[in-house]
């Protein structure tokens, strides 16, 4: 009988502890919900592995955006009193906070501490979180033309010598490659100095657009210029011979005259006075002088009447501008 109640008293007491226990585990639960709700989070929204990349010198990365949250959800009340910031960005890498959204973009401007482990700082309604990322930056090709501007565009006839185009190459850049270039013309390289020159070889009359890309280096760099090959322009009477200057009386009909201008040219112009009745009509690449002269005297001009067709070229072309030219005698 003392047994009996010895153990029941024991029993008794051992179920006091687990309760106890378990009141005491029930209630560090809550103070541990609690103490994370206090916290804000940080999501990677952007692709995998933005937070890891590496990129060239002054060449944008790939933005890196993170969702800024609370209790691990997409909660955003409440979070403007949290402030955000990134530590260890190079110079020129930035960032954004909008809408409870952290974005990390730019271009890195220098790449001497690279690689560069950025980490994070929040403060505010919030606990800090040990979040880091890393971008790291290769040293690009560089190219520049070294040749004044005109060298970059140049107009030129078949079989005539092109002005030297040159580049200077630098960075990470050990070479160059060279594409597109007309027959006649070739590249050379020295040291850090590309070099395009030559004289076109009976090249078809065309624009050809070279390119310049370094080789070498994380990533590369190009400069590309133009060459036009083209017939200088010409002026060809197409009426018949001497009708470009002509006599003839007032209300005589004159024999209309034409002229065509061939090859590469900007400008058509007709320059001088005709007498009334008589005008100059310029169609895309034709002039045409006709008509019935009314009177021998306009504005003080007496009997003969002077024209010039002049036709300018581009000031990059190694063509000249030409002209052509006549009378009309009205007796």
């Amino acid at each position: 009988m003392r047994i009996f109640i010895s153990l029941s008293i024991l029993l008794f007491a051992i179920g006091l502890f687990i309760f106890s226990c378990s009141k005491s585990i029930s209630s560090d639960t809550s103070s541990s919900d609690k103490l994370s709700k206090s916290c804000i989070y940080l999501t990677l929204i952007s692709a995998k592995g933005t937070d890891s990349q590496t990129v060239g010198l002054n060449v944008p990365i790939t933005p890196i955006t993170y969702k800024v949250s609370k209790y691990q959800s997409s909660d955003t009340t409440g979070l403007a009193e949290v402030s955000v910031s990134v530590i260890g960005l190079p110079r020129g890498v930035s960032t954004t906070y909008l809408g409870g959204v952290l974005t990390i973009s730019g271009a890195a401007m220098s790449d001497s501490s690279s690689p560069f482990v950025y980490s994070f700082e929040i403060s505010g309604n919030a606990c800090n979180l040990p979040i880091t990322g890393v971008i790291s930056i290769k040293e690009c090709g560089t190219i520049s033309r070294t040749s004044p501007d005109s060298t970059s565009f140049q107009i030129i006839p078949s079989n005539t010598m092109i002005t030297p185009v040159t580049y200077k190459i630098g960075g990470g850049a050990t070479g160059a490659n060279i594409t597109g270039l007309p027959p006649g013309i070739t590249s050379s390289i020295s040291s850090s100095m590309v070099t395009v020159s030559g004289t076109l070889q009976n090249a078809p009359d065309s624009t050809y657009k070279f390119k310049v890309t370094t080789t070498g280096g994380y990533c590369s760099s190009y400069d590309s210029a133009f060459i036009v090959v083209t017939s200088c322009p010409t002026i060809v009477l197409t009426s018949p011979a001497g009708s470009n200057s002509q006599t003839v009386t007032v209300n005589q009909t004159i024999v209309p005259v034409t002229f065509v201008v061939t090859g590469h040219y900007t400008g058509i112009s007709v320059i001088g006075e005709f007498p009334e009745g008589i005008t100059a009509v310029v169609n895309s690449n034709t002039i045409t002088i006709s008509g019935t002269p009314t009177s021998y005297i306009y504005v003080g001009e007496y009997g003969n009447f002077q024209y010039t067709i002049q036709v300018s070229t581009d000031v990059n072309s190694y063509c000249r501008p030409v002209q052509s030219g006549g009378f009309i005698q009205v007796n």
